[in-house]
């Protein structure tokens, strides 16, 4: 009975699998003394108490971080983002050392030297003006002062021991050259900052305004077909002006739309060089102000018509053959009469063109046809 039951246990022993099966163990008789081997091999039965197993082995433990080698940055994953074998989960980076703190900013010292500006500065004991006088002093002379006004007053130091109050209008700080560099530079600033902000609010409002209430400045080429009566005749000869051109609303005075001009030729006509055979030197000058009326065509574009008096001046120095002998004269001529002309002027974003044809009338009468650049101001 007992060889039945024991081979049966040998066979159900040799049917387990896997980790999960139990270690062959030893089998107790009815005594509880006698024990068989777990083959079933009853030579191998044996008296006492059965040998304690040996333990499995455990796996070899990870090796920690310090132990494994580092990771490749071409892995795709940083140094410092290593994976625990058994979470499977990245570990958090080291964190990074606080960034270091500012250095404290300077600050500005309690105690100043000041100068004494009037010559009647009074001392008060306290920062009120009703209370007892202390001292006076001299202008000129320095003190130790509070940087901070208490009211009107500065905190003073007389001499050792006695202190006081002044007040702010007898008394000016000093400053270091550090200072004053510092002041300079941000009331500097402060200047462009004004200035940038008001050439700022002209632009937006010149940008706002009609092109014919904008005022325009520039230069000018202009080609007078000049005349003029001199040494008994009555020449002509196209000569190139260069001048400068302003234009618009209230330009010289309050007022319409305007356009003043100021033209220059320098040289003298070819035709004095004709008559007396020798060179001859000098300069032109038209001057001219216009009344304008002005015709708006689009946003950008406009006709005008007008007239206005009109000023010329000239000045040549000629050489004349008199008793076989060459002498210089000055040819001086001034006259005044009236201009009148038709422009047409188109605007770009940050200047115009004006082209526009004249007709002088003084002693001679004579055209001219111009071409300015000119930018808003």
């Amino acid at each position: 009975m007992a060889l039945l039951f024991c081979s049966l246990s040998a066979f159900a022993q040799s049917e387990w699998t896997g980790e999960d099966a139990p270690e062959p163990g030893p089998f107790q008789g009815d005594t509880g003394e006698a024990m068989l081997d777990p083959t079933g091999d009853l030579s191998k039965m044996q008296d006492g108490p059965r040998e304690e197993s040996k333990p499995t082995p455990k796996a070899a433990p990870a090796r920690t971080r310090q132990e494994r080698p580092p990771m490749k940055v071409d892995d795709g994953i940083a140094p410092d983002a290593w994976i625990d074998d058994e979470s499977a989960e990245p570990l958090a980076p080291a964190p990074k050392p606080a960034p270091a703190k500012k250095a404290a900013e300077t600050k500005a010292p309690s105690i100043r030297l000041g100068k004494i500006v009037n010559g009647n500065a009074l001392v008060y004991r306290s920062a009120n003006f009703d209370s007892k006088v202390v001292t006076k002093l001299e202008p000129g002379k320095s003190y130790p002062i509070s940087s901070k006004t208490v009211g009107p007053f500065y905190k003073i130091k007389v001499k050792d021991g006695v202190y006081g109050y002044i007040a702010d209008t007898d008394v000016k700080l000093i400053l270091s050259a550090k200072e004053q560099e510092a002041k300079k530079k941000e009331s500097a600033e402060k200047k462009a900052e004004k200035r940038e902000e008001r050439q700022k609010k002209a632009a937006e409002n010149r940008a706002k305004k009609p092109f014919e209430f904008q005022k325009y400045r520039g230069l000018s080429l202009t080609n007078v077909n000049f005349r003029e009566e001199t040494m008994g005749l009555r020449p002509t000869e196209t000569l190139m002006f260069y001048g400068a051109k302003f234009s618009g609303p209230d330009v010289l005075f309050e007022g319409g739309y305007v356009d003043a001009n100021i033209l220059l030729h320098f040289g003298a006509p070819k035709y004095y060089g004709d008559a007396t055979g020798k060179s001859a030197d000098g300069m032109i000058m038209l001057l001219d102000f216009l009344f304008q009326s002005a015709i708006p065509g689009s946003e950008k574009s406009m006709t005008l018509i007008g007239f206005g008096p009109m000023l010329k001046y000239s000045k040549f120095s000629v050489a004349l053959p008199v008793a076989g002998k060459e002498e210089a004269y000055e040819l001086v001529d001034m006259s005044v009469g009236v201009v009148f002309n038709a422009a047409y002027a188109y605007k770009f974003d940050s200047f115009a063109l004006r082209g526009e044809i004249k007709y002088y009338w003084e002693k001679m009468q004579y055209t001219a046809l111009g071409l300015a650049v000119q930018f808003p101001f």
